[in-house]
């Protein structure tokens, strides 16, 4: 009896161990892990959803412990064989073709009478992405022995639990591909979002990007130009460009225009910008490319172009920005910014001691069609008006404060006085200015009380004296003229006095030598 109780714990131990061996290589399950490649755009991504198709279930029965390596799952080599268990979904497999000629992709064997299609490759050198893009049909995904969808809401998501076999997989965002699924998959996600950027027209036709600023006088128009470059396998999906822009620059909503003749685009509020998110000082807005157009324009970029004209909100002398960002899907990229500059010059006028008032002043742009300075609109209504015009308006200095002359191009202007107040000198001519792309001012004058040669003017300032004096004949007195006269008249009668004094005493002189 003992030797009975012996035998049966050691078979017992036996059938433990071996059952123990089992899991090793029987009913495995897998994981399909995606980790998103983000070289293509910099920019962030949260929510894309993927779709996973079960397509092909593998019969892992046949295989022997020697068909598995060490980490349990089959060889490269083990003879796996695939199977589906619906009709439909077998009928739509045979059916699938590649190339061209056309040649089937796949080989269905019903097994018997029974459920089940063994399904082998035919085509031996089909890719991946063409084997995903022929079984992306309704025919087979609709038919498919198991479906579900999980979400990206970082760099990675993994599915885990899944059974051995052959799966399908689309995302949201456009990305197609297989998995084959005897052991962990990991996919590296080499779908490209579309882009986006932007620049501006500059004054002689060239591009201007983040790199460097463009320079306009208040009331004039800006021109940007926004490419979209969108790719080859994108989903039909909308894509929306957010534009960002300072209140500086008044949107021209009509103009916007593509250079792909999509009709019905439009530039409107963006109410997608949650108020929180909003920065005080700009406005928002944004333009949908439909779905539609995205899909007939796959593999090209759309050239978007629309203008704003700098108004008297525009900072002077610091940067009016316009930022891009394009979402699509779940994918939303980094701004692209541009700037606009305006500047500044302003005249501190002097009698070397304290600010003299009433001197007047106008300012005009060299080589320009309507050079002269008429001031920026005030009001609600002119507030967009051009700074120049065809009569330049004088300017009046005031005991406090200085002329501003705001709102203005990068250039060479011409300042002239032309009014001065009685009693001091104006200045002898025109002051030459020049306002580089930085907001430095600098001037040239050949006046002897304000001379300068290129001379850097702190702050954009320039300080002109005029120096009091006699009064010159030009601004109304007689000035120094009366003095001259009446010292000739005084030096005229004392040469008479001393002719006639001497022809006097030689008269004298000579009566007396006849008496004598």
């Amino acid at each position: 009896m003992k030797h009975w109780r012996k035998l049966l714990v050691a078979v017992a131990a036996v059938v433990m161990a071996m059952a123990m061996a089992v899991p090793a290589y029987a009913d495995p399950t897998a994981s399909i892990t995606i980790n998103r490649d983000s070289t293509a755009e910099s920019g962030t991504t949260s929510g894309t959803e993927f779709t996973y198709y079960e397509i092909m279930k593998a019969d892992l029965s046949g295989l022997t412990a020697d068909d598995y390596d060490d980490n349990g799952a089959p060889k490269s080599n083990a003879k796996v064989v695939y199977y589906v268990d619906k009709q439909g979904l077998a009928n739509a497999l045979g059916s699938l073709t590649t190339g061209n000629p056309a040649t089937n992709i796949f080989r269905v064997t019903q097994v018997g009478t029974t459920n089940r299609w063994n399904v082998e490759l035919l085509a031996k050198t089909i890719s991946g992405a063409e084997l995903a893009a022929a079984l992306n049909v309704d025919a087979v995904k609709n038919n498919a022995e198991v479906s579900d969808t999980f979400t990206m809401t970082g760099a990675s998501v993994t599915k885990d639990n899944l059974d051995p076999g052959y799966y399908l997989i689309t995302a949201s965002n456009g990305t197609v591909l297989v998995a084959q699924t005897l052991a962990n998959v990991t996919i590296n996600e080499k779908n490209t979002y579309p882009t986006v950027n932007k620049s501006i027209t500059g004054e002689n036709g060239t591009a201007i990007t983040a790199t460097t600023a463009n320079d306009v006088n208040i009331g004039d128009t800006v021109t940007y130009t926004v490419p979209v470059a969108i790719p080859g396998d994108a989903a039909a999906k909308d894509i929306v460009v957010h534009d960002k822009m300072y209140k500086g620059l008044t949107l021209n909503t009509n103009s916007l225009s593509n250079d792909k003749n999509i009709t019905g685009l439009a530039i409107v509020d963006d109410d997608t910008v949650a108020t929180a998110d909003r920065v005080e000082g700009y406005n928002y807005y944004k333009i949908v490319i439909p779905a539609a157009s995205v899909t007939a324009n796959k593999g090209k970029t759309i050239n978007l172009s629309y203008t704003a004209t700098l108004n008297k909100d525009a900072v002077i002398n610091g940067d009016n920005k316009n930022a891009v960002s394009l979402t699509y899907d779940n994918y939303t990229t980094t701004e692209h910014e541009v700037t606009t500059k305006t500047h500044k010059i302003e005249v501190n006028k002097t009698d070397g001691t304290d600010k003299l008032a009433g001197v007047k002043f106008t300012l005009t742009r060299d080589n320009a069609t309507a050079p002269g300075y008429v001031g920026k609109g005030t009001t609600e209504a002119t507030k967009d008006q051009s700074v120049w015009g065809a009569t330049a308006t004088e300017f009046v200095t005031a005991t406090q404060g200085n002329i501003v002359f705001d709102g203005l191009d990068a250039g060479t202007y011409t300042l002239t006085e032309t009014f001065t107040p009685s009693g001091y000198n104006p200045l002898s001519g025109p002051i030459t200015v020049v306002v580089a792309e930085d907001g430095t001012v600098t001037y040239t004058s050949s006046d002897p009380n304000n001379t300068a040669d290129n001379t850097t003017a702190a702050g954009g300032v320039i300080t002109i004296v005029n120096q009091s004096g006699a009064t010159l004949p030009s601004t109304g007195g007689m000035g120094t003229t009366i003095l001259y006269v009446i010292g000739g008249i005084m030096v005229l009668l004392a040469v008479v006095f001393l002719i006639t004094k001497k022809r006097v005493a030689a008269t004298r002189k000579d009566s007396s030598d006849d008496i004598l």
